[in-house]
């Protein structure tokens, strides 16, 4: 049910690579994504097993070389608590 949450690290890899330049980087430029996860309530197990797969994606990223020379990507996790309305404000 929540198992998609998980593919975000494959999302961030797949835009990270579209995204990649070959050039020298003059000032890196800081690409923002925003993450959101059930880290509290009924189904916070999923969120807690999403959470360190996305943070690790995105340090391996930042730690390659050879994509992303230009860039550096922070992100940012949020907490859903499982409901609709909190998810939303």
């Amino acid at each position: 049910m929540y198992g998609w949450k998980c593919s975000l690290s494959w999302c961030l890899v797949c835009i990270a690579t579209c995204l990649a330049q070959r050039a020298e980087p003059q000032n890196k430029t800081t690409i923002y994504f925003g993450a959101f996860y059930p880290l509290s309530g009924l189904y916070s197990t999923w969120g807690q097993g999403c959470l360190p797969a996305a943070e690790l994606a995105v340090k391996h990223l930042n730690e390659r070389e050879d994509i992303l020379t230009n860039y550096t990507i922070q992100l940012s996790n949020f907490d859903t608590q499982v409901g609709e309305m909190f998810s939303v404000q």
